[in-house]
């Protein structure tokens, strides 16, 4: 359906290329996405107006039989809104990918007619004799040269072609060589888009099931991968949240529409675009990607993980629970990506928290059902002092997965980046003036935290951190993490064994101040200063102290992580989410304090911790 030819050597002919309208294949763009927007609006209608009401008003059999068949009817709508984005994306692309490659070919063919030179419409150049006369007064001949592929050697250009005498030789050769590179990359691009569009086909009295939309995800790969320097050209993927966000807004809605069938893994996952759009693109994408991940070998247990997660996020986000949830982000790759907000919608809410799990935080059950309901108890415990608070679990990073991999800093520094810029479109899709944003970090998350504060311009929008469970931060004083004096919390259980990891200098250390009897060992941890050291000057608030560190064993680590894993949990340590909760209203007053490690006496607050 690429409306060319090519010459059967993968190059487009020059008479295809010269002749082609490109404006037919936007017209025809044109047409599927019409029929898109058609199917979308039919999709939404049966939601709003038929499923929502009806699940509203009506129970029993009947209604439950109703209400499959609608389901299966907005499911039919969703695939031919999807499918017919996909095609609209993919000749779209290509007609703006042919457009330079044309453009090329025009320009070579206006360069022979000036000089009166013949093009072939196998792509050679004619060229008349001229050149120094011979003994008898006869110029040298003219001729025909083709072009050749730009491949280079000792000697220059290789083609097997010599120098004439004919000064028009090297002239017609070079637009020979011109009109054959402006066919090759219009062959390349053909190629390209002639397999994604090929895959966009349906059988007949086709039923959309799990298989069909694992099919639909892979006819997205191809298109987005065919269309891919076309997407790059559209979309400010390259751009800050500012950028992102005012080329969202001026888009006319036929274009977000258009957008958010093609391409709402990436709208889904984009920083500066705002939360109910990101929203949207998710849920619509998530269906697409539990089917990706379903197709995958069963004996890919990664794949197996991730897919227990998924479905464990697409029941919640159909649970109806309070606090409402908001999915900012969704992906397999790597170990798994995942935004997700529970609260009022973070554009709009006044306080909105940000919390960076740690090692062994991938897409799987643990993450789905744990580390969600973490976040969800904080924004509730939040929701009580301020209604307009909300609280996001981001994973956005590949967080190491082993105790050997948390030694190494890496992990932090590659994800630093991603997490202020999230936070930067935070603070610029905010709708109601200048939020107040709370950053958690726990365990190595909470390096991630500190690495993140040491970029330019430090954490986007931060007003407190807070940091739980911390094997150290990367710095050294809580005034260097660049949010206002005092405004750096800490939680540290008793007996979190993490908190009180050494680092390998540290451990030299103490075995040298044992045998020289200089004195206590350095406060440091495996990634720097305790944070919950008096030195660190950050605000330690209560945490219950857990089991003892050696009666409880981690069946992945060896190691007891209960009171590691317990800053969250109401259950177990209800002082630590309040605490949390409290920071995260922007309540420190309701804040339960604790002496830092190495303070002696009564650690009293004073103003200087007022806001």
């Amino acid at each position: 359906m690429t409306a060319t030819r090519d010459r059967g050597d993968g190059m487009l002919s020059l008479p295809a290329l010269r002749d082609l309208r490109l404006t037919e294949l936007t017209e025809a763009a044109d047409g599927w996405r019409k029929v898109s927007g058609r199917a979308h609006a039919a999709d939404q209608r049966v939601e709003s107006e038929m499923l929502k009401p009806l699940k509203e008003t009506q129970v029993g059999e009947a209604a439950t039989a109703a209400y499959k068949r609608l389901g299966r009817v907005r499911q039919n709508f969703r695939y031919v809104y999807t499918e017919c984005a996909l095609i609209e994306t993919a000749l779209r692309g290509l007609a703006l990918e042919l457009e330079g490659p044309q453009r090329k070919l025009e320009h070579a063919l206006e360069d022979a007619r000036q000089i009166g030179f013949t093009v072939l419409d196998d792509g050679g150049v004619g060229y008349p004799a001229a050149g120094t006369p011979d003994a008898g007064g006869t110029l040298p001949q003219g001729g025909v040269v083709r072009g050749r592929p730009p491949s280079h050697g000792w000697f220059g250009r290789q083609g097997g072609f010599g120098k004439g005498d004919n000064p028009n030789e090297e002239r017609a050769r070079a637009l020979a060589d011109t009109i054959w590179s402006a066919l090759d990359e219009a062959g390349e691009i053909n190629s390209q888009y002639k397999g994604a569009i090929e895959k966009l086909k349906a059988e007949q009295g086709l039923t959309v099931d799990s298989g069909t939309w694992a099919d639909v995800s892979g006819d997205m790969a191809s298109v987005h991968k065919a269309a891919d320097d076309a997407m790059k050209s559209q979309i400010p993927l390259d751009k800050p949240p500012a950028d992102r966000l005012e080329w969202w807004n001026g888009l006319d809605e036929e274009a977000k529409t258009q957008l958010l069938a093609a391409y709402p893994d990436v709208i889904g996952n984009m920083d500066g675009i705002p939360t109910a759009v990101r929203d949207q693109a998710n849920r619509e994408y998530l269906p697409i990607l539990i089917a990706k991940v379903e197709a995958k070998p069963s004996s890919d247990s990664k794949a197996r993980d991730q897919l227990i997660a998924l479905r464990e996020i697409d029941r919640k986000l159909n649970s109806g629970d309070v606090p409402t949830m908001f999915l900012l982000g969704i992906g397999d790759q790597g170990n798994g990506r995942a935004v997700i907000a529970f609260g009022q919608d973070p554009d709009t809410a006044k306080n909105v928290s940000t919390t960076v799990l740690g090692m062994n935080t991938a897409l799987d059950e643990d993450f789905a059902k744990k580390d969600l309901k973490g976040a969800f108890d904080i924004a509730a415990g939040a929701r009580v002092l301020d209604p307009s608070s909300t609280a996001i679990v981001w994973m956005g990073y590949d967080a190491p997965q082993s105790l050997s991999e948390a030694m190494d800093t890496k992990y932090a520094q590659k994800g630093a980046p991603a997490l202020n810029g999230f936070m930067d479109g935070l603070v610029t899709t905010h709708q109601n003036g200048d939020p107040h944003l709370t950053v958690i970090g726990h365990s190595y998350g909470s390096l991630l935290v500190g690495t993140a504060s040491q970029q330019p311009g430090h954490i986007p929008g931060a007003d407190d951190i807070v940091l739980v469970g911390s094997p150290g931060v990367g710095v050294d004083k809580a005034e260097e993490m660049g949010v206002p004096p005092r405004h750096v919390w800490v939680g540290a259980a008793a007996n979190d064994i993490v908190t009180h990891a050494p680092s390998p200098s540290s451990l030299v250390d103490s075995v040298r101040s044992i045998l020289t009897v200089d004195g206590p060992p350095a406060d440091q941890l495996i990634h720097g200063r305790d944070p919950a050291a008096k030195d660190f000057g950050a605000i330690r608030f209560q945490s219950e102290a857990g089991p003892d560190e050696w009666k409880f064993t981690d069946p992945k680590l060896g190691i007891n992580t209960e009171a590691h894993g317990s800053y969250f949990n109401p259950e177990t340590n209800q002082v630590s989410v309040d605490s949390i909760a409290a920071i995260v209203a922007n309540q420190p007053g309701k804040v339960a304090y604790e002496i830092p490690r190495g303070a002696h006496g009564v650690f009293v607050p004073g103003p200087r911790l007022q806001q």
